[in-house]
């Protein structure tokens, strides 16, 4: 999915519209579920790096309501996904954790605490959230503990979560990690049969 997002405040992109955006996407999905032969209970959301904050929203705040949905059929859908699944995620907003860059193009320069409280989503996790796959590197430059938090988050609510923390492989490395790290999609697609597979 291409969302909405931009360095440039003027384009008016920050938060919520890259949320709105994937929310109305998890919508439309539902919603031709039927037309498009799709299982609308087997939805879900991946995201990487600043993408796996936004994939983490949609885990966690799927109850939160805005003025700019609600205009038709598709917004009356659930937008909640039924995985999530998180590659090297940007999870925290805090200024110990955060990535900079992320934070700025989310909240802008100077978010409040209440703002970067509640779009830490490792704060955000309940009973409700969704299963979760997990990837991340000790030596990623977007601190690995945003991982370990949220994963340590799903353990406290007993939200089902895999996590996965490799030695080594940096960062943006998609697909195609180096070394013990290549294995990553096939970890992922056993996690997702065997989600799929006990439904």
């Amino acid at each position: 999915m291409k969302y909405r997002v931009s360095q440039d405040p003027s384009h008016e992109y920050q938060f919520p519209v890259p949320f709105l955006d994937a929310r109305r996407a998890i919508r439309t999905i539902r919603a031709h579920a039927n037309e498009w032969g799709i299982d609308p209970n087997k939805i879900g959301v991946m995201g990487s790096s600043a993408g796996g904050h936004l994939a983490s929203l949609c885990a966690t705040r799927f109850a939160d309501s805005f003025k700019e949905e609600g205009g038709d059929a598709i917004d009356h859908e659930s937008c909640k996904p039924d995985f999530a699944i998180l590659i090297y995620p940007v999870i925290s907003m805090s200024a110990a954790l955060s990535h900079k860059g992320s934070r700025l193009n989310l909240l802008g320069r100077d978010p409040d605490d209440a703002t970067v409280e509640k779009y830490s989503t490792d704060k955000a996790v309940t009973k409700d959230t969704p299963p979760v796959f997990l990837i991340t590197t000790a030596d990623d430059p977007i601190d690995c503990r945003n991982s370990l938090e949220f994963a340590t988050a799903c353990k406290k609510q007993g939200v089902p979560v895999s996590l996965h923390l490799f030695e080594a492989g940096g960062h943006g490395y998609g697909l195609k990690g180096r070394g013990d790290l290549a294995a990553w999609p096939q970890l992922l697609e056993q996690w997702l049969a065997q989600k799929f597979n006990a439904r």
